[in-house]
């Protein structure tokens, strides 16, 4: 099941694989300005040569296409030189992803379809020859929010429903049943004021609590601070804290235990240099031994 396995998978990350506070365009949620036509991202190792440090091995490439509203309408990611996958956007929605196996073959296929106003209406997942291997469809009330989340296998049986709850004060529940329709798990979510994720929780079918996560954000919608706590007795079992510069990019990452001790090497800092057309930065070098370089070409 293919849209379950995902939703198990990012359970420790609730608060980032879900929706988040919607942004003008891709360039604003990305923290970058100007009108952006095409960005590369370089990761690198960091090497030591004759005392001194510097780039060694690229690790990964990420490329971007924005248009001029931007939007992106093409991304590209690259490992060890091989290209692993492709998205293609239209009017700021993803409709296509492919993915590729190591001698560049393509391996499966995703297809996104939207109603007129922009929502995602259907997901389509493809294997290699192009056969159909799953489909999910999606409903929303008359705010557009979403309120139901379909599965189906390639024959058409249902796999799996999600349904979402909406509270006067803006909070969301998601609960998630098999085919037969026996609950499975549910989750809650809190929100501040300004849409922020303040808090998510986790049920299994028995409502009990398997985990909460905590976030805190400095007055600008910075994330500041993670924190995630046992689900028997409530304690806290670490902390993640986030600094950030006047421009709005991570300055230090830290990891804390549950007695607010430092994590041994969880504890990271990043340098950056700007461009002197629009401010964004082109070079970041972090304590975790990498080196990323943003190659960025703006609309004339």
């Amino acid at each position: 099941m293919k849209k379950l396995l995902l939703i198990l998978l990012c359970l420790p990350m609730l608060f980032s694989c879900g929706a988040e506070k919607k942004q003008d365009n891709d360039l604003t949620r990305e923290n970058l300005k100007g009108k952006i036509k095409e960005m590369t991202i370089y990761v690198f190792n960091v090497r030591e040569s004759f005392g001194e440090l510097e780039k060694g091995n690229l690790m990964w490439k990420n490329k971007c296409k924005y248009d001029e509203d931007g939007n992106k309408t093409e991304e590209r990611y690259y490992k060890d030189g091989e290209l692993i996958w492709k998205e293609k956007y239209k009017d700021g929605n993803k409709t296509e992803t492919n993915y590729y196996n190591k001698d560049g073959e393509l391996k499966e296929k995703q297809k996104n379809k939207y109603d007129k106003v922009g929502n995602k209406t259907e997901t389509n997942y493809y294997n290699k020859d192009g056969e159909l291997t799953w489909k999910e469809k999606y409903k929303y009330n008359e705010d557009g929010n979403i309120t139901e989340m379909s599965e189906y296998y390639e024959d058409g049986e249902l796999g799996g429903k999600e349904r979402y709850k909406y509270e006067d004060d803006g909070n969301i529940e998601m609960s998630y049943s098999d085919g037969n329709g026996k609950l499975l798990w549910k989750y809650k979510r809190k929100y501040d004021k300004d849409g922020n994720i303040t808090e998510s929780s986790y049920y299994n079918k028995d409502g009990e609590l398997g985990s909460n996560y905590k976030r805190k954000y400095d007055k600008d919608s910075n994330i500041t601070e993670d924190s995630y706590y046992d689900r028997l007795d409530g304690k806290l079992l670490w902390k993640y804290k986030r600094k950030y510069d006047k421009d709005g990019n991570i300055t230090e990452e830290s990891k804390y235990d549950k007695d607010g001790e430092l994590e041994e090497v969880e504890k990271w800092k990043h340098k950056y240099k700007y461009d002197v057309f629009n401010n964004n930065w082109i070079l970041k070098t972090s304590s975790d031994n990498t080196i990323t370089e943003r190659e960025i070409e703006y609309y004339k």
